[in-house]
C-alpha cells in the first residue's frame, strides 16, 4: 500500500482531488416530490428483485425536530416519489443492506431538548443507531440498537459467512471519528457493548489532524475484500462544515486498508439551496450503484437539503459480487 494515500493523509488526497478537479464534472439533482415543501436528502438505497428502493430524509427547512424516513420510487418520468402504503420512521439519515435473506434497515434516533443560552433553540441530548429487518420495507421489525450517542454503524455480510460490523467511536477512543470494525456470528450478537469495544482499524484518521471519518455503505468486492464508501469532513472554528465522498479496499483478514480515494466534492455537484448557509459545502456519501464493471453511480445527501448523483469511474477497480 502507498503509504500516501492513507486514511492519515486524507487532507493531502482531498487537496489532490480538488487540484486535480479545475474543472469539476457536475453530477444531477434527483427529482424527488409528494412531500410538499419538505427536502429530502441523505438517502440510502438498496436493490430488490432488479428494483431501486430509495429511502430518505424528509425535514422541514427551518425544523430538524420533524425528521422522518420514507420510501421512494421512481416513475417512468424520473420523477421520485414515495410509496404509497410503505412506513415511515421518525429517524435520520437511513441505511440498507441485506443479511442472507433479510433487508436490514436503520438510522439515527435523536431525542431533542430545548436548552437555555445555546445558539441553538433545540439541542439532541442523545442519540443512538437503530436497526430493524424483515423479508419487504414493509415487515420490518426492530431488533438492534448501538451505543448511545453513536452515528454511522453499518454492517456488512462477510464472504467467510459473518457479519462485518463497522463502528464510529468518538470521545476517548475515537476523538472527532474514526472507524473500527469488529467480526459477529449472527445479528444476536449486535449488542451495544460488541459494537463499542470494535477495535479500531490499524489505519486511521490521526488524532493531530482535524479530519474525521465514517462509514455509510459497504460492499463485498469480487476480490473477497470489502469496498468501503465513506464520508471525511473538518469543522472550521465559526461552525463551518466542509465533507467529502471518500473510498477503500479493507481486506478484513488481514486487517489491511488500502487504495483510499477522494471521489467526490460539493463541486462536483450543481448549485442547491442549503439548511443553513454553515451547511452547504456538504456531501453525505450514500451510495454506489453499479452501471458497467467501470462505472458507478454515486449518491450522495447535499448541503442536507437535497440529493445528487453522479456517473464516476468505479472506484475499487474490483466488481460488485
Amino acid at each position: 500500500m502507498n503509504s500516501k494515500h492513507n486514511l492519515n493523509n486524507i487532507n493531502k488526497l482531498i487537496e489532490e482531488f480538488r487540484a486535480v478537479k479545475n474543472e469539476p464534472v457536475l453530477g444531477k439533482v434527483l427529482k424527488i416530490s409528494g412531500v410538499g415543501k419538505k427536502d429530502v436528502y441523505n438517502p440510502a438505497l438498496l436493490e430488490i428483485h432488479g428494483k431501486i428502493y430509495l429511502a430518505g430524509r424528509v425535514e422541514s427547512r427551518k425544523d430538524a425536530l420533524d425528521s422522518q424516513v420514507l420510501f421512494f420510487e421512481e416513475n417512468k418520468r424520473g420523477l421520485w416519489l414515495p410509496i404509497e402504503n410503505s412506513p415511515s420512521f421518525n429517524l435520520e439519515d437511513p441505511f440498507f443492506t441485506k443479511i442472507e435473506d433479510e433487508i436490514i434497515f436503520g438510522g439515527v434516533e435523536v431525542k431533542w431538548k430545548k436548552i437555555k443560552g445555546s445558539i441553538y433553540p433545540f439541542n439532541a441530548v442523545s442519540y443512538k443507531t437503530v436497526f430493524y429487518r424483515g423479508k419487504d420495507i414493509y415487515n420490518l421489525k426492530p431488533f438492534a440498537e448501538g451505543p448511545d450517542k453513536m452515528k454511522d454503524i453499518r454492517l456488512v455480510q462477510l464472504p467467510n459467512g459473518k457479519i462485518g460490523v463497522f463502528s464510529r467511536p468518538q470521545g476517548k477512543k475515537g476523538g472527532t471519528g474514526k472507524i473500527g470494525f469488529i467480526q459477529i456470528n449472527t445479528l444476536d450478537s449486535l449488542i451495544p457493548k460488541v459494537i463499542d469495544e470494535a477495535p479500531l482499524l490499524k489505519d486511521n484518521f490521526s488524532s493531530s489532524n482535524k479530519y474525521w471519518g465514517a462509514v455509510n455503505a459497504l460492499y463485498v468486492l469480487e476480490s473477497g475484500k470489502i469496498g468501503v464508501l465513506g464520508t471525511v469532513g473538518y469543522k472550521e472554528k465559526n461552525e463551518v462544515l466542509h465533507y467529502s465522498a471518500m473510498t477503500f479496499i479493507y481486506d478484513y483478514k488481514a486487517g489491511i486498508v488500502s487504495n483510499v480515494k477522494i471521489i467526490a466534492v460539493r463541486d462536483n455537484f450543481p448549485t442547491t439551496e442549503a439548511k443553513k448557509p454553515r451547511l452547504y459545502d456538504v456531501i453525505f456519501s450514500s451510495a454506489l450503484l453499479p452501471i458497467t464493471n467501470e462505472e458507478v453511480l454515486l449518491y450522495v445527501g447535499l448541503s442536507d437539503a437535497a440529493i445528487g448523483f453522479i456517473n464516476i469511474s468505479n472506484p475499487f477497480n474490483s466488481k460488485f459480487k
